[in-house]
């Protein structure tokens, strides 16, 4: 019956710009993408993080302070106690480590200026975000995911983050993603 029906059935896929259901069609189709994830699995590298040692600023401590405030979640205001793990988190550590190189002692910044310091640093990303994704490096489409939740508080929360290949030298590819939206 296969046999019958193959050429008309691919002719009909062609003409509609489908792909063949048949089983040695599909077959195929799975080994080529298999062939192409082998390849990409070969060239995606990890890129390894180098140590860097920065001599202490205000700017910088604020900074700081700020990653890690949204890192961890510590600006929302919550009815749930925090987890002393915070004090385990890299940007903490951070903080302190940039603290511990004041030779004049340390200000901590205020609520205020903290919560523009975030919102600036936010449009920042958005604005860089956008200008690397409308670069040549990135290739093919850019994929988003999307997360909902509700804090201790009832407060609502959505995010959503874009996820991408970027080709980081000739023929190396690595994958990215990032913060795209938040309510």
């Amino acid at each position: 019956m296969l046999s019958i029906y193959q050429g008309k059935y691919q002719k009909w896929v062609q003409e509609n710009k489908l792909g063949s259901k048949l089983p040695g069609d599909v077959k195929k189709c799975k080994a080529d993408a298999e062939r192409v994830m082998r390849t990409l699995d070969r060239d995606l590298k990890e890129k390894k993080l180098k140590e860097r040692v920065a001599k202490y600023t205000h700017k910088e401590f604020c900074r700081a302070a700020i990653e890690w405030l949204v890192a961890t979640d510590q600006c929302l205001i919550s009815t749930v106690v925090k987890p002393i793990q915070a004090l385990e988190h890299l940007k903490f550590k951070r903080m302190i480590d940039l603290a511990s190189r004041a030779t004049d002692g340390v200000k901590i910044p205020g609520q205020k200026s903290t919560w523009v310091a975030i919102k600036q640093s936010f449009q920042s990303h958005l604005k860089n975000l956008k200008a690397q994704l409308n670069s040549p490096k990135v290739m093919g489409e850019v994929n988003l995911t999307c997360d909902a939740w509700q804090a201790g508080n009832t407060d609502g929360y959505f995010a959503v983050t874009g996820h991408w290949i970027e080709e980081t030298a000739p023929m190396q590819w690595e994958l990215k993603s990032a913060l795209v939206g938040f309510t």
